[in-house]
């Protein structure tokens, strides 16, 4: 299967395909692959495959070819030309990035959404199976509310209160990977009480031994 070296590297000094280097190929019967410059998988810049696809098209079709085309986009009509094609470009590319990083939030929102009715129903599970051990259901219950504390300041630690878009668009998808992360490793914990100990563990303490 015939395929083509497609080059995506910006450098100075180098003709207009030259600039493009790091190059992946292109597979005419299965689609395409690429891969991105890093500076391009930034936290800030999150873009996907097609869209790093767009910016390349596009800067190809715009770039001149030489002096005499250099000339010919300085001429008042092909001005107002390439004004319009980027200002569409660029909106249309702004549009499409907000959706993806929009759908990304979500998701990341309803993943968290997920881990914290896990851990609710693990606290109920346990508080049901350990409810005539009144010592430790109190104790318990304490250390919960202890632990919704440590979880609010740990995410005030990691992510301090800044001005508005300091942490750019991603934010709430950061916020809410963190806030997952938190809740699964208290789901880890707990489930312990659930799980018990193998028989002969001399510090099993409040842990049921397993039957």
């Amino acid at each position: 299967m015939q395929k083509i070296q497609f080059i995506t590297d910006f450098s100075p000094k180098k003709s207009k395909l030259e600039k493009f280097k790091n190059s992946k190929t292109f597979n005419h019967q299965f689609g395409f692959e690429i891969e991105m410059p890093s500076y391009f998988k930034t936290e800030r810049l999150n873009f996907s495959r097609i869209q790093y696809c767009t910016i390349i098209a596009i800067l190809l079709s715009i770039i001149p070819k030489s002096k005499k085309s250099i000339i010919q986009y300085l001429k008042p009509q092909k001005m107002r030309k390439l004004i319009i094609i980027l200002t569409l470009c660029l909106t249309s590319s702004i549009f499409c990035f907000s959706q993806t990083q929009l759908e990304l939030n979500t998701e990341a929102l309803n993943n968290y959404k997920k881990a914290d009715t896990k851990l609710n129903q693990v606290y109920s599970q346990i508080l049901k199976e350990y409810k005539s051990d009144v010592v430790f259901i109190t104790n318990l219950k304490n250390s919960q509310r202890l632990w919704i504390q440590f979880r609010d300041a740990e995410m005030k630690a990691k992510y301090p209160e800044r001005e508005d878009g300091y942490y750019g668009s991603i934010f709430p998808l950061c916020w809410n990977l963190y806030l997952k992360e938190l809740t699964e490793e208290r789901i880890k914990k707990l489930s312990i009480w659930l799980v018990g100990h193998q028989e002969g563990d001399v510090c099993n303490g409040s842990v049921k031994i397993k039957e």
